[in-house]
Parts: C-alpha cells; structure tokens; sequence
C-alpha cells in the first residue's frame, strides 16, 4: 500500500495534539497529498469507516446506533471527496461476515475458519457530498453514510440469524 502511494493515517487523540500541534494537520495533509497523485490514472482508494478491528466492547463504548457496526468516522472519507471531487465515480462498500464468529488469525491462517461471507455493493455518489461548501458536504455525507450503514447492519443480521456471532 506504501508503494502505491496510499496515505497511512492515525487518529491522534487531544492530549496528542496539544503536546505536539503538528498532528493536527498531518493524517489531512498526507490523505491531500496522495490524491494529488490518485488524479493522475485510475485508482481505488480504501477507506476504512468503521475502522479495522470491531469489537463487542467497542461497541459498547460508543453506544453505537447499530447491532453489528461501529459508528462510522467519516473525516477520511471527507478529505478524500473535497481532495478528489469530480475524479470520484462510485463508492464500493465491502462488507466481510464471518458466520461462526470471527477468527483469530492463526485460525484463519490454519483454515479452522470455515465460512466467510462477502457482500460488495456500490453506490454513485450523490452530487450534494460534492459540493465545496465544507459544511454541506460534511452533513450530506454524514447523512448518506448513515443510510448505507443502517442498511449494512440489516444485512449482517440477516446474513447471522442462524448463528451465533460475537
């Protein structure tokens, strides 16, 4: 992913940032850095809303409006629209549901994980999360990013009714 010119990004808490102001900007600039060269050929930038690794307790700290997701952190996803615009044509949502609950990686690297379940759905991004205006963007994306995760979580469920998942 390093080579290929994809932005690392770290969340950085509070403390982390009046200790060193620097980090305030970093993850923004490095995300608008990258898409300047993304404009140059076809690419497929990842994003993870969720973030990589849900956990029950997680979840529960947040208080998350969903049964099977976290809370959806759009601010990757927002740089990226305002750095790249017009260039954007489709956002693909994958969804990875492991029916017999989720594998460590040793078991998954063992094949002790027997299923895995995989639903791809894409979406044409609506002309009002285009807008240069920041504080319309931000509240039509927020607003359409909830509508796919509402039905994201309905589609978890339905895919787990069966079984027993963590």
């Amino acid at each position: 992913m390093y080579v290929l010119g994809f932005p690392y990004v770290k969340r950085v808490s509070k403390a982390q940032i009046k200790a060193n102001p620097n980090l305030r900007n970093a993850d923004r600039d490095n995300i608008a850095e990258a898409c300047k060269g993304f404009k140059n050929h076809p690419t497929s930038i990842l994003n993870f809303l969720e973030g990589t690794r849900r956990t029950s307790a997680k979840q529960l700290n947040q208080s998350s409006d969903y049964k099977n997701l976290l809370k959806p952190k759009i601010g990757g996803i927002e740089y990226v629209i305002k750095d790249m615009g017009d260039y954007l044509h489709k956002l693909i949502d994958v969804t990875i549901v492991y029916p017999d609950g989720t594998p460590t990686f040793w078991q998954f690297v063992k094949g002790e994980c027997r299923s895995v379940k995989f639903v791809v759905s894409h979406y044409e991004i609506p002309k009002q999360v285009l807008v240069d205006n920041d504080i319309e963007r931000r509240s039509s994306l927020s607003g359409w990013i909830k509508t796919i995760w509402m039905q994201k979580d309905q589609q978890i469920s339905e895919m787990t009714k069966t079984t027993n998942v963590p």
